[in-house]
């Protein structure tokens, strides 16, 4: 049988404000849930209730978890979604004749908050959704680095992969009710050695580019287009590479699926086209204008005349989309692949997941089509990579080659001229946590205790890709700066007070109420 693995990365900075009753980067968990991840759960259970037998793999980012897990977060998700219908209960007032264009729209946004808000009801709603399609089967959850960070750029500061890796999986444990078996690199960032580390961890498989297969030790013949073969490490987790003939169907600002006219326009929101004194009392204070996730056009063409989005247009075509990947992208290359030799033809076709439904607004309605479309296959199966080794698929022994996707392909992204100054703060305040948790090791006072698990949360902070990703593309920059500065002031704070015995009470509590991520059993000693 003929494998499809189909894989989505959900990942987001742990961004938690609490500071301020509204702020506007909050936005980014807050767009996530409602326009990617609630909508892939209906589109789960959907398939799930009609038997399709879907095999979906999922990253849940640790900080991601943590951020569906808080309190403070879950409320102010609801306030989100509140704020959403009540911005659309004035637009059906805008929208009511019989003839308006939008007046349908209207009416399907109101239907799909209202679904979104059943969906987040109660704490952890929607981590018990996923935790429930988890244990249905049809979803394979994976695990992450504990801050989303880029590992080969720690590889040379002792313990920092261990306790990324390990305090990633920890999380996943205790949130989800199980071990994973399975990680997504962050930005499939592998270098050699790298595997030792998850084989520790009770880690099976791992993603990495296409070029790390193609390259990997020992060196075979290999020709543009091969199959990429998984590759078996010496410590025994199993790398699968990313097929790019398939995966750029959907990527692929050219080729891809969703620069279709007929879909949605991601830019064209009523964020920016309504007036301010309409939209200002929705967004956050001092925001006069940003996205509010409500939007009346399609892509049209590189125009700024847009014509009115028609839904049911866009979602036959999102159908057809599903039946062209499956029909003409996916079977030919599956059989291209075996006349290669592969006895179990197989293609990984990862993404990041808020590219559906955020980016590509019908991106999730597609994924529900696509695996209604391989049911009907004879030869064709939805799988994870548990599947595929289950039943016995090719794999080769030897090393990935260091990589990553992105720019360049090897880590350039995360360790260019506007990045590259973090490293030495990471690598100098982790040998001091090292060389204080060692001073301190099996002390029972409860003070010194809560101010090494508070410097293990800013350093495991400070450690993100995503902050080196945003100096790099110049997005955001001020917000990514100011994160870095404070992490790095919180971790040598911390580690004076347990230099000196002098401790600065309020400044600790300040601390744990601003960032209570990971739990004291999510963190062990570096």
């Amino acid at each position: 049988m003929k494998s499809i693995i189909l894989t989505l990365h959900a990942h987001l900075p742990y961004v938690r404000h609490p500071e301020w009753d509204n702020f506007l980067e909050e936005q980014w968990l807050f767009e996530a849930v409602c326009e990617t991840y609630v909508p892939l759960v209906i589109v789960l259970e959907e398939l799930r209730r009609d038997n399709i037998p879907a095999r979906l793999t999922l990253t849940m980012s640790p900080t991601l978890l943590l951020m569906l897990d808080d309190d403070l977060l879950q409320e102010r998700i609801v306030r989100y979604v509140d704020t959403r219908l009540q911005l659309l209960d004035s637009e059906a007032e805008r929208h009511g004749a019989l003839s308006d264009p939008f007046r349908n729209l209207v009416k399907m946004y109101r239907d799909r908050f209202t679904a979104i808000r059943d969906v987040l009801d109660g704490r952890g709603g929607l981590i018990r959704a996923f935790r429930a399609l988890m244990e249905s089967g049809i979803l394979e959850i994976i695990t992450c680095a504990a801050t989303h960070a880029f590992l080969p750029h720690l590889i040379m500061s002792p313990g920092a992969v261990e306790q990324q890796v390990g305090v990633g999986c920890r999380v996943h444990e205790r949130l989800l009710g199980r071990r994973p078996k399975g990680i997504w690199l962050p930005e499939c960032g592998y270098i050699p050695g790298l595997e030792n580390v998850l084989a520790n961890e009770g880690i099976e498989y791992f993603f990495v580019e296409s070029h790390a297969i193609e390259l990997a030790a020992p060196r075979i013949e290999y020709h543009h287009g091969d199959p990429h073969i998984p590759v078996k490490t010496p410590a025994g987790p199993v790398a699968f590479g990313r097929d790019r003939e398939t995966s750029k169907a959907v990527w692929s600002a050219e080729e891809g699926y969703p620069g279709n006219p007929f879909y949605r326009d991601f830019y064209r929101d009523i964020g920016f086209d309504l007036p301010e004194e309409i939209v200002a009392p929705y967004l956050p204070p001092a925001v006069d204008h940003t996205f509010t996730g409500i939007k009346y056009h399609r892509i049209t063409g590189e125009t700024d005349q847009k014509q009115p989005y028609d839904r049911e247009t866009a979602l036959q075509l999102a159908h057809q989309h599903a039946q062209d990947f499956v029909q003409t992208r996916t079977k030919g290359r599956l059989s291209w692949i075996g006349e290669k030799g592969m006895n179990h033809p197989m293609i990984v076709c990862p993404y990041d997941a808020e590219l559906f439904g955020h980016w590509w607004f019908e991106g999730i309605d597609w994924i529900g089509e696509l695996f209604r479309e391989i049911n009907k296959q004879t030869e064709i199966q939805a799988a994870n990579a548990l599947d595929y080794l289950a039943s016995g698929g090719d794999t080769r022994r030897g090393v990935p080659a260091h990589s990553s996707w992105g720019d360049g392909g090897y880590g350039e992204v995360w360790g260019s001229v506007d990045a590259e100054w973090i490293y030495p703060h990471i690598y100098g305040l982790n040998h001091h946590l090292r060389r204080l948790r060692a001073r301190y090791h099996g002390t029972n006072d409860r003070k010194i205790q809560r101010i090494l698990h508070m410097y293990e949360r800013e350093l495991l902070l400070l450690e993100s890709s995503d902050w080196p990703f945003i100096l790099h593309t110049g997005t955001q920059t001020g917000y990514a700066k100011i994160r870095l500065a404070n992490h790095i002031d919180a971790c040598r704070r911390f580690k004076a007070m347990l230099e000196t015995g002098e401790y600065d009470n309020d400044f600790l509590m300040y601390r744990e109420w601003k960032h209570p991520c990971f739990k004291e059993e999510d963190l062990v000693p570096r």
